[in-house]
């Protein structure tokens, strides 16, 4: 699985000081290159904070999981290593050792 986002703007009464941004989070199947999750979020919510509501609600076996360094958190590791998931995250630009 890979994930990917997209950012959407939405304007208020066409006041360009309303508008709000909106991410789409993507999962994406890497040997069909079918979408298998999607989540709307603000863009306020982080990257990582997202991973779980893209995979909860998926009923099939995912053996690895790609993403951007966003992913590179502790909780992100956490949760894909409790489920036996590969990862494939790169890391941040800022990383440190935990």
């Amino acid at each position: 699985m890979e994930h990917s986002q997209t950012f959407l703007k939405g304007l208020g009464s066409g006041n360009e000081k309303r508008r709000v941004w909106r991410k789409t989070h993507f999962a994406v199947d890497s040997e069909s290159h079918d979408i298998i999750a999607t989540v709307v979020s603000l863009d306020n919510m982080h990257d990582g904070e997202v991973l779980l509501t893209l995979l909860n609600p998926l009923k099939c076996q995912i053996g690895q999981v790609s993403g951007d360094g966003a992913y590179d958190t502790k909780p992100c590791y956490e949760v894909l290593k409790r489920k036996g998931i590969v990862v494939t995250i790169p890391p941040r630009k800022n990383a440190g050792y935990w």
